[in-house]
């Protein structure tokens, strides 16, 4: 059981995959933040759009 033990804290695999882990949240976040900023975005066309539509008589879909 000990030997187990001190194998397991010896194995450096766990401290890789949490590296990795790391690595791809830090490349998550700003992709979600970009995907959010790009949405806010397109809505707010999307709004004016609509508004420009609705003044000119149009019906908007």
């Amino acid at each position: 059981m000990m030997r187990a033990f001190a194998n397991m804290i010896r194995d450096d695999g766990a401290a890789a995959l949490v590296e990795y882990a790391i690595i791809a949240a830090g490349i998550a976040v700003p992709i979600i933040a970009i995907g959010v900023a790009i949405s806010a975005a397109c809505g707010v066309t999307l709004n004016q759009t609509a508004t420009g539509l609705t003044s000119l008589g149009q019906s908007p879909p």
